[in-house]
């Protein structure tokens, strides 16, 4: 049966602990681990399909090309032939999981007893869809604010007024 999944690209190495290798469907043949929006395009890239190659040995791992393509994932649902791991931002994952094109990770999580407390929580949430886990975040990244300190006193405000802390606050301030 094929299965609709999504998860960050260090996800590769759990699927193989959760079912997610499965197209080689009852042939006797090796399974194969499809992938979609995940290119090969670095060493980082190979070393993790090599790296998931291993731990899913006999099986073997087809990577689909590079940048997640909306429409070529949405005719592969709609063919029943959808890869087994999806790379794509993690904004446009809400989307895929409310139409049902994906399955959730929340029981592969519990399987393999993966800490999600190594998430940040924010990052966490925007994978998480009705209480159910869709996705692991891979990377983040630090946004950095500089304040012009004699801009903010010349125009009678003062650091606190300037807080990202606050959103709503730097938005006026702004």
């Amino acid at each position: 049966m094929a299965r609709k999944l999504l998860a960050g690209a260090t996800a590769v190495l759990l699927l193989s602990g959760c079912g997610g290798v499965g197209s080689g469907g009852d042939t006797g043949a090796a399974a194969t681990l499809t992938t979609m929006g995940f290119g090969l395009g670095d060493e980082i890239a190979t070393t993790r399909a090599d790296l998931a190659g291993k731990a899913i040995a006999p099986a073997t791992v087809k990577i689909g090309g590079s940048a997640f393509d909306a429409q070529q994932f949405l005719a592969s649902v709609a063919s029943h032939t959808p890869p087994d791991l999806v790379y794509l931002d993690r904004q446009l994952l809400g989307t895929y999981a409310a139409r049902g094109t994906l399955e959730p990770l929340t029981g592969c999580i519990a399987q393999q007893h993966i800490d999600v407390g190594q998430y940040r929580p924010a990052a966490l949430r925007e994978v998480t869809l009705d209480g159910k886990v869709y996705g692991l975040p891979e990377f983040y990244d630090n946004r950095v604010m500089l304040v012009n300190d004699a801009a903010v006193e010349a125009s009678g405000m003062t650091a606190q007024d300037v807080s990202p802390a606050d959103h709503g606050q730097l938005t006026t301030a702004a």
